[in-house]
């Protein structure tokens, strides 16, 4: 199992420089479909150079940590909202969804809420 951290950063990195999209699922498809350590500082630095991103730039933000900090919060905030796995979808008025869920899961979700809704607006 890789250690994902240097590749969350990397997707802070995308994300200052309009990449996000390119290099979440150039990372997605090398871990899932070719198996590479998304770990491994080198199989980063040649994701973000395969979307177009200055590998050298976001080796240096890798060596100063600089997206650590704002990962840390993120991941106590989710901590303080009782999330402890990804994906989970917070729905308004519905609560949690963890994991892969199946679209008609989501739908039903969608629907309940939809209920309360009209239930509220009616009565």
């Amino acid at each position: 199992m890789s250690n994902s951290r240097q590749a969350l950063e990397g997707g802070e990195f995308a994300k200052e420089h309009g990449r996000y999209e390119e290099y979440h699922e150039a990372v997605f498809r090398a871990f899932f479909t070719d198996c590479k350590d998304i770990g491994n500082r080198e199989v980063i630095l040649d994701l973000a150079r395969s979307v177009g991103l200055d590998a050298e730039a976001l080796n240096a933000a890798l060596e100063a940590k600089t997206y650590l900090p704002r990962l840390e919060e993120t991941t106590r905030m989710a901590r303080n909202s009782s999330i402890s796995a990804a994906p989970t979808f917070l729905i308004e008025g519905y609560g949690s969804l963890t994991g892969a869920q199946s679209i008609e899961t989501f739908r039903a979700a969608l629907r309940e809420v939809e209920g309360r809704m009209r239930a509220m607006s009616t009565g």
